[in-house]
C-alpha cells in the first residue's frame, strides 16, 4: 500500500509540474500572471520529484504524510501569488509572500523531523536484527538456538522439555 501511494504522489508530481509548465510556456509574452503561475509552480514540483527520486535511489525514506504534501501545497499557493503580485506595484505582495515563507518554514521543518524520525526507526530495527558484538550467539556458526529436546518425566511418565516437568511440576533430575 506504501509502496503504491508512493508511486501515485510521484505520478502527480509530474502531472502538475507538466501541466504547469506547459501553462507557463504557452503564455510566455501574453500574460505576465500566467507565466509567473506556471514557472512558479513547476519548478518547485519538479525540484520535489527529482529529490524523492534521488532519495529513492540512495535507499533513504521518501514517505511524507499528508499534512505535510497540505502544507508544502500552501506555501506553494501564497509564494506563488506573492510572487505574481510583485510584478503590479500598485498591490501589496505581502498578503501573499508572509504566509508564503511562514507556511514554507513549517513544511521545511515539519519534513526534517519526518525524515530524522525515519532514519532513527531505521537505525533503531538495524540494531535490534544485529545480534551484540560479544555475544555467543554472534559466531557464524551459530546461528539459531539449540532445540531442548522432549524428555520424558519419571514421576508422572508426561512427555515435556526442560529440566521441570509441565504437569506435576517435578525435576525431572530424579
Amino acid at each position: 500500500m506504501k509502496q503504491r501511494t508512493g508511486k501515485a504522489l510521484d505520478w502527480i508530481l509530474l502531472i502538475f509540474a507538466a501541466f504547469f509548465l506547459i501553462m507557463g510556456i504557452t503564455a510566455l509574452g501574453d500574460d505576465a500572471f500566467s507565466v509567473v503561475l506556471g514557472f512558479g509552480t513547476a519548478i518547485p514540483l519538479a525540484a520535489v520529484y527529482a529529490l524523492r527520486k534521488t532519495r529513492e535511489a540512495r535507499g533513504q525514506s521518501v514517505a511524507i504524510r499528508g499534512g505535510t504534501v497540505a502544507l508544502f501545497i500552501a506555501a506553494l499557493f501564497f509564494l506563488v501569488m506573492g510572487a505574481t503580485e510583485l510584478l503590479n506595484p500598485s498591490s501589496d505582495a505581502a498578503y501573499g509572500l508572509i504566509p508564503g515563507l511562514l507556511l514554507a518554514w513549517a513544511y521545511v521543518s515539519r519534513r526534517r523531523k519526518e525524515l530524522h524520525s525515519a532514519k532513527a526507526a531505521r537505525t533503531q530495527r538495524a540494531k535490534k536484527e544485529e545480534p551484540a558484538a560479544g555475544s555467543p550467539s554472534s559466531s557464524p556458526a551459530k546461528k539459531s538456538p539449540r532445540p531442548v529436546p522432549v524428555t520424558v518425566c519419571p514421576h508422572c511418565g508426561a512427555p515435556g522439555r526442560g529440566n521441570v516437568c509441565e504437569y506435576c511440576a517435578m525435576s525431572k533430575k530424579a
